[in-house]
C-alpha cells in the first residue's frame, strides 16, 4: 500500500468552478478572504503576547517547571507548563523501515480549501 502524493485523488474527477458575481458562493469566498486575514493577524498578535508573557516569567525564574498565574475577576487563572516532547521522524522511518512504516501507517484523507498555486 503506497500514499499518494497531490490534491486529487486519482478516481476522483476534478471541476473548476467560477463563483458567478453576486452569488452566495462569492460572498462566501470574500467572507472567507476578509475572516482568514483576520485571523492570520490575531493569530500572529496572539503568539507574540504569549511568547512575551514565557519569556517574562522563565527569565524571571529560571528553573521553575510549572507557573500558576492567578486570574482576576476579568481574566481567568492560566497555567504555564514545561512539557517534554517526542516526535517521530516519519521521513526518516519510511526512508530506512519502509515495511515497519507501512506496517504502522494509517491512511486516510481529508478536504483542504488552500490557495490555489501560483498565486
Amino acid at each position: 500500500m503506497e500514499a499518494t502524493s497531490g490534491t486529487t485523488a486519482p478516481d476522483k474527477p476534478r471541476l473548476v468552478i467560477m463563483a458567478a458575481p453576486g452569488s452566495v458562493l462569492e460572498n462566501l469566498l470574500s467572507a472567507e478572504h476578509a475572516a482568514e486575514a483576520a485571523a492570520s493577524e490575531a493569530a500572529d498578535r496572539l503568539k507574540g503576547v504569549r511568547d512575551e508573557i514565557k519569556a517574562e516569567l522563565t527569565q524571571a525564574h529560571p528553573g521553575i517547571g510549572r507557573f500558576d498565574i492567578a486570574g482576576t475577576p476579568h481574566r481567568p487563572a492560566k497555567q504555564l507548563n514545561w512539557v517534554n516532547t517526542v516526535r517521530l521522524n516519519t521521513k526518516r522511518l519510511k526512508t530506512e523501515q519502509p515495511l515497519l512504516y507501512t506496517e504502522y501507517a494509517e491512511f486516510g484523507g481529508k478536504w483542504v480549501l488552500s490557495p490555489a498555486r501560483g498565486q
